[in-house]
Order: structure tokens, then sequence, then C-alpha cells
């Protein structure tokens, strides 16, 4: 409506909305679903959940992205991602979690698996960063093998954790030398 203030309308069907959802019971899916998530999760850990939440929204917002609806998600993949993002103090880290929510309750996104909350949970964040340089390496290499042996013992140790997640698989032409990652 040019030329008026759109606050009072916004207010008025604010709370019509919110009369018709609490008449119709619509949310009530949602609600409960909310409640069983916040149980199991410590208050002192809301601030940075809700910091993952505000940024998986803001990346589908800016996208454009289709939300799925809340109760097609499996329970314990949703709870995994809330919690692991909750319990996150590196904030590269709450990045990633954030990304992770983001593909988990978006339409047509890359399909995530229940593993991966337990699979980023584990990673130190030296490993995703090194996960993330492996990535950007293989998308250039045809055929995808990256000599490692001039690795720091950082970037092994990364490595070794990346392996034993099977998140890379190393092969040695030589005993001793990582070959292909």
């Amino acid at each position: 409506m040019p030329g008026k203030d759109p606050e009072p309308l916004r207010e008025v069907t604010g709370a019509v909305g919110e009369v018709l959802v609490e008449k119709s019971g619509v949310l009530e899916p949602v609600k409960a679903i909310t409640r069983a998530l916040a149980a199991g999760i410590d208050a002192m850990f809301y601030p940075p959940l809700v910091t993952v939440c505000q940024w998986a929204a803001s990346k589908i917002e800016e996208k454009g992205l289709r939300r799925a609806a809340i109760e097609t998600l499996p329970f314990g993949l949703l709870r995994g991602i809330l919690e692991g993002g909750a319990m996150e103090q590196d904030e590269n880290m709450r990045e990633r979690w954030a990304n992770l929510l983001t593909n988990a309750v978006t339409e047509g996104g890359v399909g995530v698996r229940r593993a991966f909350p337990g699979i980023l949970s584990e990673l130190e964040p030296a490993d995703a960063l090194l996960l993330d340089e492996l990535a950007e390496t293989l998308r250039t290499l045809d055929p995808p093998i990256l000599d490692v042996r001039q690795a720091t013992i950082a970037q092994r140790t990364s490595l070794d954790n990346l392996v034993r997640l099977e998140l890379v698989r190393v092969a040695s032409q030589f005993p001793g030398e990582f070959a292909e990652a």
C-alpha cells in the first residue's frame, strides 16, 4: 500500500494468523518437534544454536531455496545437526553446521545422510580445512591423484582422521608414502 504504514496491517494479519494456527492446530507437529529438540539441548547452548540457525536461514533466503516441511525430516538427523551446531565452539565449524542444516532443510539440495552430523562432530577444524583443500585440489586434477608426501605433521594427523572417517582413501605407490587421496 503506497504511502501507508504497513505496520498496523502486519499486526492485524499476524494476530489473525496466530488465531488460525492456534484454532486449527496446523503447527502442532512443528511445535512438538521444536519442544522435543529443545528438551535435548541445554540452555547454555542456545546462543550458538541461534547463530547456526540464523546463518542457515540467511543462506536459504539469499539463494532463494525452498524449505522442506520440518515434519518430513528424520528427527534424529535434525536433532544431531542442532545439537552438534549448538555445542561447536569454533566459528568456522559453526559455519559448516549451518551449511549442513541448510542442506537438510531445503528441497532438492544435497542429500544429507544421518551419518553426517556424527562425522562432522568428529572433525577438528584443521581436518575440515584439509578436507576443503583436498576437495578443491581434486576438482582441478585429472585423474584425481594428489601427492601428499610434502604434508606437514599436522596435515598428516588430519589426513589420518579423514581416512579413519572414510572421507578420503589413501593408496600408496611406494611403501610408507602417501600417493593418492
